[in-house]
């Protein structure tokens, strides 16, 4: 399993992932914008023979991270990826200096819910109709 930060030449593989895990997903625009940031860090996990099964992608201002898009491909779920992708930017995240971390997930998906917990992830919040299609809450949650 390798982790690394995303490339431009990864889009073939990560918006079609993008695609199956949102409702509304990001533009392959709204990714490479994002790479440009200083303040973003995207990172791809490959699997060989695989190859990329999820992504994920970081920012950081101060002493603060926001964990966004945490996504792995359908047919790879409940194998580790994700944790060994959310363990990976706290890691990263402290190392530049974040003392606290943040994210949104719906709050009807308690595999994601149950993943950002055992992580050491508390709720400490709700957005009220914060995604759209559908519309639903997001419950906010922070690890520090």
């Amino acid at each position: 399993m390798i982790i690394r930060p995303m490339k431009p030449e990864d889009m073939t593989c990560v918006l079609p992932i993008e695609k199956a895990c949102f409702t509304d997903p990001w533009s392959e625009d709204g990714f490479m914008d994002s790479m440009k940031e200083t303040s973003a860090h995207l990172i791809v996990i490959e699997d060989e023979p695989l190859g990329i099964v999820g992504y994920a992608c970081l920012y950081q201002a101060a002493d603060e991270g926001e964990i966004v898009n945490v996504a792995i491909h359908p047919s790879y779920r409940q194998k580790g990826y994700g944790a060994r992708l959310v363990q990976a930017l706290l890691q990263l995240g402290r190392e530049l200096g974040a003392e606290r971390f943040f994210l949104e997930v719906r709050k009807g998906n308690n595999a994601g819910r149950a993943l950002y917990t055992s992580l050491g992830f508390t709720e400490c919040g709700v957005r009220k109709g914060f995604y759209d299609n559908p519309k639903e809450d997001a419950v906010l949650m922070m690890w520090e």
